[in-house]
């Protein structure tokens, strides 16, 4: 069970704190007592940041985990409640570490049904939308659901993995939200490719429409991703790592050389996506494409280089 003492401490502090207002209340609505004025001749011995710093120090020493938790989460539950833990701070605690349980449930299911290879050919949401994979993903939903409502009442706030997402199971590590997110950014973008292209514009002018759709995406989805994260969906769904599997099907990389072609093909690709309407495009173009074969028979060596040329054709 995944234990959150920060956020038993902080429901505790949370207690303390209610409980001062409440005597500072009550000491307000006291009758008013005389006041003395006196001469104040030295600092005080101990300020009140220091009485708070004490305090707390003394709750967090009060508070031993090892006499709160439990491996029956109904026995957890009232143990948080007695001592004094908001419903809401348990829920989190309980959704966090039920989440934690089946996020690596979902990852064993994903190693067991069928493993997303994003370095062998073929499309990455069908292997995602796996059958299988999309059946055992959704009873798992089911029984996440159910114990929450079980443990936390009727329908709790909560993130559940997506049955029927591509990005659950191509990218379980990620969360529900993430899952979300991502399913919804590309929806804007294929909605955006299919509604608010002027039809009547230049090619020119379209391919600019289509760079600024591709640039807000990209965009959305480095608000949502870590920088490892986009670079893992990169490599399953970019047009980069779709061309890439198709292409070199006959290469047949492996795991390691894939992503090491990946990355710098990504540069490529990006520098001659920026480099439009540039007058010395053609020479730059030209620049960066030798350094992405220097780079490419560099990572590979050049036994594999020579393999990789064969499968492109040259």
């Amino acid at each position: 069970m995944n234990s959150k003492p920060f956020l038993l401490v902080s429901a505790a502090l949370n207690v303390l704190l209610l409980a001062c207002l409440a005597r500072n209340r009550t000491a307000e609505s006291s009758p008013p007592m005389n006041l003395v004025v006196r001469e104040v001749t030295s600092a005080p011995t101990e300020s009140i940041r220091d009485r708070m710093v004490a305090v707390t120090n003394q709750v967090v020493k009060a508070l031993d985990w090892r006499t709160v938790e439990s491996d029956d989460y109904r026995r957890y539950i009232a143990n948080l409640r007695s001592i004094g833990c908001p419903d809401e701070t348990i829920a989190d605690i309980i959704k966090a570490d039920v989440g934690k349980l089946f996020k690596a449930r979902r990852l064993e299911l994903a190693g067991a049904t069928h493993g997303f290879k994003y370095w062998k050919p073929g499309n990455p949401f069908a292997q995602a939308m796996n059958p299988e994979a999309v059946q055992k993903r959704q009873e798992l939903a089911r029984e996440q659901r159910a114990i929450l409502r079980e443990l936390l009442g009727p329908e709790p706030e909560t993130s559940v993995a997506p049955a029927g997402n591509p990005f659950a199971e191509a990218l379980p590590l990620l969360s529900p939200q993430q899952h979300q997110q991502i399913l919804e950014t590309r929806e804007r973008f294929k909605s955006t490719m299919t509604q608010g292209m002027d039809g009547n514009a230049s090619p020119e002018t379209r391919r600019q429409q289509m760079r600024e759709a591709e640039r807000r995406m990209e965009q959305d989805l480095s608000g949502i991703l870590s920088p490892a994260e986009k670079e893992d969906y990169d490599l399953r769904f970019s047009q980069t790592a779709v061309k890439m599997r198709e292409h070199l099907a006959a290469f047949e990389p492996t795991e390691p050389e894939f992503r090491s072609i990946f990355i710098s093909r990504k540069e490529f690709e990006d520098t001659v996506a920026d480099l439009a309407g540039r007058l010395d495009a053609a020479s730059q173009k030209q620049t960066a494409e030798e350094r992405f074969y220097a780079q490419t028979r560099k990572s590979l060596g050049e036994a594999r280089y020579a393999d990789f040329l064969r499968a492109l054709g040259k």
